[in-house]
């Protein structure tokens, strides 16, 4: 428009006339004429006739949000103000446009409208130009849609659009129309996709239409893209819409009912993208193909937890049922006896992982009634796809918790209706449910052959109430005889079902025809191996392959009882054939016989000389080996490398099946699945199994093995540690997510996996090996995941056969937990601890996950476990031994030992304070009683004992004397009954003396008890008790063993006090000696007198153990006085009352005694409270003397370098905490502290007595102490002190002194929990003390420097820059003149 315009105007100048631009011409304009708004009106009403009269409105509809410098924008030809006003506006434009259009055309303005918006839409979407198949859009297509669709909505809103019109106009471009499109209408509600749907006629072809984008579009959500979510919302809309059109009921989304086109249309969308999805599963596709990947997408839309807040319960319920009932019925073209012949191809194992896995979903929603109510329902009035039917069942039995009472409900059921109505439908699914969930092995649900002998086997069987029953089952047996597998008809001959007498030609000739079924396929039952396990439905072993495994089965059983197996000696009879013609030959290959007679050797001399190995086949064995010593083929060394090689692919898929589980542990979205994953890793342990699992005994015989010499296959134990170290890395990974209690079934599934395949001995006596043989070199993880087996190996206890264990072997079988128990013996050091390492983990694990049946606790563990759990608690932990203080009813502590550095001690005392232990500890026959405790502490040896004879001594007369000898005899104790106590004694003496145990002590029984020490031990405790008569602790006099014990233990005290076996031990040796003497309370005030001066440290350290030695002190004083405690012993009880009433709400009374005792109580009760601040309590102490305070300064310090230098002490940020809190109590009340770190011997008394409660390395490193302090300083305060600078120049110089003599290391080396000093190391300590010394020598007054000169003579030149700042300001002190500043002006 303004180019042809341009051109006219300059035109019509004359020549040499200038040419003015457009613009100037438009300027000009607007400044000659002035418009009146009537002028301004017809001017824009002009403009409007001028653009209607060229107004294409295709291009108008797509160019009014366009780039204005591209395209013509008419919004900017209107002048408005705001964004608002321009969409107005530009609406109004398009609205008036269409009008008119519409006028001259002589149609409806709305249909108009549609048709533009329609053409509009079908632009965009051709404008792609990418290869179709096309679903999405770009995102500038998605741009101009918006725009589009915004003009729609507005139009709408004018009543200027029709959606039928509109609908009809986008059937008419079908092809072009993109899925995301339609979606996007709907989004906006411009036009519903059921509006869309219901438009057109033609459903087969919507139907087609949305199937074919749908299918698309899955493949483009699984191709990694940038609008992968713009897909997945466009797949779930879809998916939530049809479902909730096609499964709601009429009455939920519309008043007048639901439109049946398009509920057929939803209805026939979804079944049709499952038909075509199961059938691309059915066609084997590879996973990486596009419809693979598409099948995979469109079944993650069965997700009850996604659109359970949008859909209905009962809606998802229909949706969930018709979908399971279109997987049955697609495509039934197998017949029932293909079905008998096939499914043991259809387990869950060999199940596509499409089709199981949406089982799987389809379970979450649907309960395990609902599903079996659902496959009857179906079964009865379809006909089904046995394939899918028999994996369906399959997944339920591996996927559900209960499935083995599920299916034994549903059989139970089926068998019932059978044999009433005699319904060979009933009775055929009844055989094919039992056979397809006994596929998935005994971890899940019994043999086949267990499940038809308990069924069919006795006279409570259903076929043994009639004739006519037994007719029906037998006709119905013989019917199957054509089509049945060998296995099944093995089962039937050799567990027949139980016949009267009077019927037993049905039996024959069930029997008969069976074996005739078995001749066609060359299969003889005579020819059936030893040890064949008939629950197997995998394919009959040949005889030759069989009696290998017969023979190597054979040995292993010879090897652990040492005579011939039954089994051989039956065959030798009853199946001689077998036993002639495969067994011996089998047994008696030739190879070169060993210098000494192996086991193989020693069973086939043992069959000659009972007369069952023929003479000439035994001469014709030895001749061979004879010659086959002389020439050796090669191939034979070969052929033993043969074994491990072929076993090496079914290795690796099972390696491959425990990292895919493995890789599931912590992640929660795939929990649903570790069932699942489980059964493959089953069926993976099969394939590497081989035939060995048709060899293995039977599930009811016992295991045996030798615990003194277990032995393993190398493929057998290469195949265990696979198993149990997968096991334990899941179980640490699944409990970095969650607690035992929530981590689902995945451990109890795993374990009777291991079981299940007859693995049982190899795992048993792997178990063996490394708990009783390698139990120290085990982690931590080892020791955690090998303690959680055993519990689920308990947990499975009613169904796993007993062990005997030999050679000798024990009289009876042990259960799984007692065979564990056995393994973990405590008569040493190193195999105690690991008891109590294993036994902590298996009841911790216990506790938490079967933490609301007390019944299952009971049968996972073994009673003994529990007991060598308290046993060794009170042995090793003499805090355990004290009535429990507080119940601790927090979580069990099974997170703490998942960590990588696990603390046993920790874990084992907060397990021993939780209320759940000590519920189960009150069932009967959990508690450690006296003989218990005898039993096991009667084989300690003492040489490897983790107790010296003294805590050994000391543990002992605590048990039997203040444990077990007051116990109440209904709780294992004596009831105070000391014969009887002895008469328990004796009676475990001497079964310890003859039972087999003592055989590995001695074989001389008279030697026993001298080959054990601890055994008289025992004896003695009872044989002098304590009294006054006793010989314990009499010596010296009680002063002069004080000053010794003084001598001899302070330096190896802690934090102010000895350990608790020589505080105890040394206090009742106090009282035994007082006893005797005329005046025991005399006596006993005159030696803890001297104690105060001699030996302080045995006072405090018996206020630190005070709670746990008062009640052993006030009973052994009893026995010889009915007076009251002594007048000594009542001070430390006072004063640990007085440290305790600082804690309580009450007001402490003045401190008796001894300050500094007081100072030590209350110190110590300062540690055990743990709170973060003391500030309080101290406020409580205003009134005591200066002294009390002083001395608690002093323990305070002697913490805190406690917490540097040991380990196991309170935290040094903690002790830091405490020293300055009392610091600042000291400053505040203006008591001199100074005199703490000038102590010496020569002070009295106070000096001596604190300086005789600290070690000498802790005194010697009282300065790291001092400027570790620093920070809390009042300087203000201190600079009035005359002794301030001295002391603190005094404390820098020894700092520095240790520091060259390398004694500060030890503060930084040995710090606890990795917390250091605040200073960080002890370069940083003298570096702030140094600075700390320059500041404060220029501010010290005159008075401070009067000792200075002495302490810089005894250093020398230890710290120059100190040295010279100290004496230039003591010369200025001296002389003040020299200190003037000069007046030079």
């Amino acid at each position: 428009m303004s180019a042809p315009g341009a051109r006219v105007a300059a035109s019509d100048q004359g020549p040499g006339v200038r040419r003015r631009a457009w613009a100037e011409l438009l300027e000009g304009r607007v400044e000659r004429q002035k418009l009146s708004p009537e002028g301004e009106q017809k001017v824009r009403e002009s403009a409007v006739r001028l653009l209607r009269s060229h107004l294409n409105l295709n291009d108008l509809i797509l160019e009014v949000e366009g780039p204005p410098c591209d395209q013509l924008c008419l919004r900017q030809l209107i002048d408005c103000d705001g964004p608002e006003a321009h969409t107005n506006l530009s609406s109004s434009l398009i609205g008036s446009a269409l009008r008119d259009q519409a006028t001259r055309l002589g149609v409806p303005v709305a249909v108009l409208s549609s048709q533009v918006v329609a053409s509009g839409l079908m632009r965009i979407c051709e404008a792609d130009t990418r290869p179709p198949p096309k679903v999405l859009l770009t995102p500038e297509q998605r741009k101009k849609l918006s725009s589009l669709l915004e003009i729609a909505q507005n139009l709408l809103a004018q009543n200027m659009f029709s959606r039928l019109y509109f609908c009809q106009e986008l059937w008419k471009a079908q092809n072009s129309l993109l899925l995301e499109a339609v979606w996007r209408l709907h989004v906006q509600n411009v036009v519903s996709i059921p509006e869309l749907l219901e438009s057109r006629a033609d459903t087969q072809a919507v139907v087609v239409w949305l199937c074919k984008d749908l299918g698309l579009l899955c493949e483009q959500i699984e191709v990694p893209c940038p609008h992968a979510e713009v897909a997945r919302a466009v797949l779930a809309d879809l998916v939530q819409m049809f479902v909730l059109r096609g499964f709601q009921k009429s009455d939920g989304v519309r008043g007048d009912g639901a439109p049946a086109q398009m509920a057929q249309i939803a209805a026939a969308v979804l079944e049709q993208m499952l038909a075509s999805t199961l059938e691309a599963v059915a066609a084997g596709l590879p996973e990486g193909s596009p419809a693979y990947k598409a099948g995979s997408c469109w079944f993650s839309v069965f997700s009850g937890p996604m659109y359970q807040s949008i859909l209905s319960a009962e809606t998802l319920k229909r949706w969930f049922c018709h979908t399971l009932t279109q997987i049955l019925t697609h495509k039934p073209v197998l017949k029932v006896s293909d079905a008998v012949q096939m499914q043991r191809e259809w387990s869950f194992a060999r199940t596509p992982a499409l089709l199981s896995g949406l089982y799987r979903r389809l379970f979450v929603i649907l309960s395990p009634e609902e599903l079996v109510g659902h496959l009857q329902d179906v079964l009865e009035t379809q006909e089904v796809n046995w394939r899918h039917v028999l994996s369906c069942v399959s997944t339920l039995v591996i996927c559900l918790p209960d499935a083995q009472q599920l299916v034994n409900g549903w059989v139970t059921r089926l068998l019932a209706r059978a044999f009433e109505s005699w319904d060979l439908d009933s009775m055929v699914l009844a055989f094919l449910v039992v056979r397809q969930a006994a596929l998935e092995g005994p971890a899940v649900f019994p043999s086949y052959a267990t499940w038809f002998q308990a069924t069919f086997g006795s006279t409570r069987g259903i076929h043994s109430c009639s004739k006519k029953a037994l007719v029906f089952l037998f006709k119905f047996l013989s019917d199957l005889v054509p089509f049945e597998v060998p296995r099944y008809l093995q089962v039937h001959i050799l567990h027949p079902p139980l016949v009267p007498g009077k019927y037993r030609t049905l039996l024959t000739d069930y029997v008969v025809l069976a074996k005739t079924r078995l001749a066609d396929l060359k299969i003889s039952i005579e020819n059936m191996g030893l040890y064949e396990d008939l629950s197997s439905a995998g394919d009959v072993t040949q005889p030759q392959s069989q009696a290998s495994q017969d023979v190597e089965k054979a040995l292993s059983v010879f090897e652990h009882t040492g005579k011939v197996p039954v089994a051989i000696l039956e065959a030798s009879i009853f199946r001689r054939s077998y036993y002639l013609s495969h067994f011996l030959p089998a047994l008696l290959t030739p190879r070169v016989l060993p210098r000494a007679p192996d086991s193989r050797e020693a069973l086939i001399e043992s069959l000659r000389r009972a007369d069952k190995i023929p003479p000439a086949l035994y001469s014709a064995y030895r001749q061979a080996c004879s010659t086959a010593g002389q020439k050796q083929p090669e191939d034979a060394a070969q052929g033993g490398e043969v074994e491990p090689s072929c076993a090496e692919e079914p290795l690796d898929l099972l390696m491959a099946a425990l990292q895919e589980l493995r890789a599931s542990m912590t992640d929660p979205t795939q929990h649903d699945e570790l069932s699942a994953q489980v059964a493959m890793v089953s069926e993976r342990l099969h394939s590497v199994l081989g035939l060995s699992e048709d060899v293995s005994s039977d599930e009811a015989a016992p295991v045996q093995l030798s615990v003194q010499a277990p032995k393993l296959q190398p493929l057998e134990q290469r195949v265990v540690d696979l198993l149990l170290t997968s096991f334990c890395q899941n179980l640490m990974a699944a409990s970095s997510v969650a607690p035992p209690d929530r981590q689902g079934p995945w451990a109890t599934h795993f374990v009777r996996a291991l079981c299940g395949h007859r693995f049982l001995p190899a795992v048993l006596t792997r178990l063996c090996q490394l708990l009783h043989h390698q139990g120290p070199s085990l982690s931590a993880s080892h020791v955690l995941g090998l303690a959680a087996l055993a519990v689920h190996l308990g947990e499975s206890r009613s169904e796993l056969p007993k062990v005997h264990v030999g050679p000798p072997a024990p009289a009876r079988g042990l259960p799984i937990p007692e065979f564990i128990d056995s393994l973990l013996p405590c008569t040493a050091q190193q195999a105690s601890a690991l008891c109590l390492k294993f036994s902590t983990a298996a009841i911790s694990y216990s506790l938490c996950k079967f933490s609301q049946s007390h019944e299952l606790l009971h049968s996972c563990l073994s009673p003994g476990l529990i007991k060598k759990f308290q046993f060794l608690m009170f042995r090793w932990f003499p805090e355990a031994r004290d009535p429990p203080s507080q119940e601790d009813p927090a979580s069990l502590p099974w997170r703490p030992l998942c960590l990588p550095s696990v603390d046993w001690r920790r874990a084992a005392l907060c397990l021993w304070k939780q209320r759940a232990l000590k519920e189960l500890l009150k069932q009967e026959g959990l508690q450690l009683t006296y003989r218990d405790w005898l039993q096991l502490e009667i084989e300690i040896q003492p040489e490897v004992d983790s107790l010296s004879d003294t805590e050994r001594q000391d543990f002992q007369q605590w048990a039997i004397h203040q444990h077990f000898l007051p116990m109440p005899s209904a709780t294992g104790g004596c009831d105070g009954d000391l014969e009887a106590a002895c008469t328990t004694l004796v009676d475990v003496l001497m079964d310890f003396c003859q039972s087999s145990r003592s055989h590995h002590h001695s074989e001389n029984s008279d030697l026993v008890l001298s080959g054990c020490k601890g055994n008289r031990d025992i004896f003695s405790r009872l044989q002098t008790p304590p009294g006054p008569d006793s010989r314990v602790g009499h010596g010296q006099p009680p002063p002069e063993t004080a000053g010794a014990a003084h001598l001899q233990t302070r330096n190896f005290s802690h934090d102010g006090a000895l350990t608790h076996d020589i505080t105890a031990h040394f206090f009742r040796g106090l009282l035994n000696t007082c006893a005797r003497s005329r005046d025991p309370s005399l006596a006993a005030d005159l030696a803890l007198t001297a104690c105060q001066t001699q030996c302080p440290l045995l006072l405090t350290s018996a206020l630190l153990w005070w709670s746990s030695l008062e009640p052993e002190l006030h009973c052994r004083w009893r026995r010889w006085s009915q007076s009251p405690l002594p007048a000594e012993l009542r001070k430390l009880q006072e004063a640990h009352l007085f440290a305790e009433s600082v804690s309580s709400p009450l007001t402490p009374s003045p401190a008796p005694g001894p300050s500094w005792l007081c100072a030590a109580a209350l110190h110590f009760a300062i540690q055990r409270a743990r709170k973060e601040s003391f500030r309080q309590e101290l406020g409580k102490l205003d009134g005591q003397g200066e002294e009390l305070f002083v001395s608690l300064f002093f323990f305070s310090l002697m913490g805190l370098l406690s917490s540097y230098l040991t380990p196991q002490a309170i935290g040094s940020l903690r002790a830091l905490d405490i020293c300055a809190d009392i610091l600042g109590c000291l400053q505040r009340r203006r008591i001199s502290w100074l005199l703490v770190f000038q102590l010496t011997e020569a002070d009295v008394p106070l000096g001596r007595t604190l300086l005789g409660l600290a070690p000498d390395h802790q005194v010697r490193l009282l300065p790291v102490a001092f400027y570790s302090l620093l920070p809390y300083f009042d300087e203000d305060a201190l600079l009035t002190e005359d002794a301030f600078l001295h002391v603190a120049l005094n404390m820098y110089l020894k700092l520095v002194g240790l520091f060259v003599a390398g004694e500060t290391g030890a503060v930084w080396t040995v710090a606890h929990d990795g917390e250091l000093p605040t200073q960080g190391d002890p370069v940083s300590l003298i570096t702030n003390a140094r600075l700390f010394l320059l500041q404060l020598i220029p501010r010290c007054p005159e008075r401070s420097f009067l000792h200075v000169a002495e302490l810089l003579a005894e250093s020398g030149d230890c710290d120059p820059e100190v040295s010279a700042a100290l004496l230039s300001r003591r010369q200025a002190v001296l002389d003040p003149d020299l200190s003037q500043e000069p007046q030079l002006f």
